[in-house]
């Protein structure tokens, strides 16, 4: 008797170079599985792929799958929601384990959830994961279940969290100051107390931590 042959396809953010050397020993170690990937810089170029085969398994990292579920474009929603529901997995790669955010994350449709402080090994078994059909529940790698649980974080207190949230939303220092009827010192020592303990280094960081936050 025979075994048939499974194939397996996997399309990939082409984002992380060394993702390109371990993804070949990542996958589970089986000769009766024919493993095809599929190479994307964009999401356009995502939606290409999906459009003309099924894709079993999409590793991409954060911004990346919310510029996606963020997206306007009916086409892209639409084919999306469609490998999602023929039984796509989607593994999240994060560059930076922000806490913050993590406990966000772990609510989203998503089926793994590594980090890129993660080893080899932690990704090899998040894709036998995720490939099993017999496992249904969500994987979290130990990386970032140690930043969820740690405690380490502080968190914002209303003030500062009132500052970034107009700070990103365009409004300047001043003008925060000027309509919660602050003195400007106190908005700006706010905003610095809040990035020290989101731990961003740069109001670009910052407007990006509120944009993912918001779509949260």
């Amino acid at each position: 008797m025979h075994n048939c042959l499974q194939n397996i396809n996997i399309a990939l953010l082409n984002k992380f170079n060394i993702l390109n050397k371990l993804l070949i020993e990542c996958v589970p170690d089986n000769k009766n599985i024919d493993i095809t990937f599929s190479v994307f810089k964009h999401y356009d170029a995502l939606l290409q792929i999906t459009s003309v085969q099924p894709v079993d398994l999409i590793i991409l990292d954060l911004s990346t799958w919310f510029t996606i579920i963020s997206n306007t474009s009916q086409s892209l929603r639409q084919t999306t929601d469609d490998a999602l529901a023929s039984g796509c997995k989607v593994l999240l790669i994060l560059l930076e384990a922000d806490a913050h955010i993590i406990d966000q994350l772990v609510k989203m449709n998503v089926d793994a959830i590594i980090s890129m402080s993660d080893s080899s090994a932690e990704l090899k078994r998040a894709i036998e994961h995720v490939l099993n059909p017999e496992i249904q529940q969500k994987y979290i790698s130990a990386y970032i279940t140690q930043q969820l649980y740690s405690g380490k974080y502080e968190r914002l207190s209303k003030k500062e969290w009132e500052v970034i949230k107009m700070f990103s939303e365009g409004y300047s220092l001043l003008e925060i100051a000027e309509k919660r009827c602050r003195a400007i010192s106190t908005v700006a020592t706010q905003k610095m107390n809040a990035m020290k303990k989101l731990n961003l280094r740069n109001n670009g960081e910052l407007i990006k931590y509120f944009y993912i936050h918001s779509l949260l």
